[in-house]
Protein backbone atom coordinates (compact mmCIF):
# COMPACT_ATOMS: atom_id res chain seq x y z
CA UNK A 1 0.00 0.00 0.00
CA UNK A 2 2.67 2.49 0.96
CA UNK A 3 4.51 2.53 -2.38
CA UNK A 4 1.46 3.50 -4.45
CA UNK A 5 -0.52 5.45 -1.84
CA UNK A 6 -0.31 9.02 -3.13
CA UNK A 7 -1.76 8.55 -6.64
CA UNK A 8 -2.92 4.95 -7.11
CA UNK A 9 -4.16 3.96 -10.55
CA UNK A 10 -7.69 2.54 -10.29
CA UNK A 11 -6.90 -0.29 -12.72
CA UNK A 12 -3.35 -1.16 -11.66
CA UNK A 13 -3.91 -0.89 -7.89
CA UNK A 14 -7.67 -1.30 -7.33
CA UNK A 15 -7.27 -2.33 -3.67
CA UNK A 16 -5.45 0.91 -2.83
CA UNK A 17 -7.78 3.06 -4.92
CA UNK A 18 -10.89 1.58 -3.27
CA UNK A 19 -9.43 1.77 0.24
CA UNK A 20 -8.55 5.45 -0.19
CA UNK A 21 -12.02 6.22 -1.52
CA UNK A 22 -13.63 4.33 1.35
CA UNK A 23 -11.56 6.29 3.89
CA UNK A 24 -12.57 9.57 2.18
CA UNK A 25 -16.22 8.45 2.30
CA UNK A 26 -15.97 7.72 6.03
CA UNK A 27 -14.44 11.12 6.72
CA UNK A 28 -16.31 13.46 4.38
CA UNK A 29 -19.70 11.73 3.93
CA UNK A 30 -20.22 10.00 7.26
CA UNK A 31 -18.17 12.48 9.31
CA UNK A 32 -16.09 9.77 10.99
CA UNK A 33 -12.39 10.09 11.74
CA UNK A 34 -9.89 7.28 11.32
CA UNK A 35 -7.93 6.90 14.54
CA UNK A 36 -5.54 4.25 13.34
CA UNK A 37 -4.82 2.34 10.16
CA UNK A 38 -2.63 -0.73 10.42
CA UNK A 39 -0.98 -2.44 7.45
CA UNK A 40 -0.05 -5.96 8.58
CA UNK A 41 2.48 -7.87 6.51
CA UNK A 42 5.28 -10.38 6.81
CA UNK A 43 8.98 -10.09 6.21
CA UNK A 44 11.31 -12.68 4.74
CA UNK A 45 14.27 -11.97 7.04
CA UNK A 46 12.81 -10.77 10.34
CA UNK A 47 11.40 -12.93 13.10
CA UNK A 48 8.71 -12.29 15.69
CA UNK A 49 6.04 -9.65 15.16
CA UNK A 50 6.98 -6.03 14.62
CA UNK A 51 5.68 -2.88 12.96
CA UNK A 52 7.05 -0.70 10.23
CA UNK A 53 5.36 2.63 10.74
CA UNK A 54 5.62 6.28 9.87
CA UNK A 55 5.81 9.26 12.16
CA UNK A 56 3.36 12.15 11.89
CA UNK A 57 4.60 14.93 9.68
CA UNK A 58 3.73 17.40 12.41
CA UNK A 59 5.56 15.35 15.03
CA UNK A 60 2.51 15.21 17.33
CA UNK A 61 3.31 13.75 20.69
CA UNK A 62 1.27 12.01 23.31
CA UNK A 63 1.32 13.26 26.92
CA UNK A 64 4.08 10.75 27.68
CA UNK A 65 6.31 12.36 25.04
CA UNK A 66 6.19 9.36 22.65
CA UNK A 67 4.89 9.79 19.14
CA UNK A 68 1.22 8.83 18.86
CA UNK A 69 2.08 6.12 16.34
CA UNK A 70 4.19 4.32 18.94
CA UNK A 71 1.53 3.94 21.63
CA UNK A 72 -0.33 1.00 20.03
CA UNK A 73 2.87 -1.02 19.39
CA UNK A 74 4.05 -0.35 22.94
CA UNK A 75 0.75 -1.58 24.41
CA UNK A 76 0.82 -4.58 22.10
CA UNK A 77 4.31 -5.49 23.29
CA UNK A 78 3.03 -5.57 26.87
CA UNK A 79 0.39 -8.23 26.13
CA UNK A 80 1.74 -10.22 23.16
CA UNK A 81 4.83 -12.32 23.92
CA UNK A 82 5.87 -12.60 20.26
CA UNK A 83 5.61 -8.88 19.55
CA UNK A 84 9.02 -7.21 19.70
CA UNK A 85 8.77 -3.45 20.21
CA UNK A 86 12.54 -3.01 19.97
CA UNK A 87 12.59 -4.23 16.35
CA UNK A 88 9.86 -1.81 15.20
CA UNK A 89 10.91 0.98 12.87
CA UNK A 90 9.32 4.38 12.22
CA UNK A 91 11.66 5.48 9.47
CA UNK A 92 10.65 5.18 5.83
CA UNK A 93 13.63 3.70 4.00
CA UNK A 94 14.89 5.17 0.76
CA UNK A 95 13.02 3.55 -2.11
CA UNK A 96 9.88 2.98 -0.01
CA UNK A 97 8.53 6.52 -0.36
CA UNK A 98 5.37 7.05 -2.37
Amino acid sequence: LNREWIRPDRHLYPEIWHLKNYLKHLKFVEGRNILMYTDFHGHSRRKNIFIYGCSSKGGKTAPSGNLLERIFPKLLSEVAPFFDYDTCSWKVQKGHHS
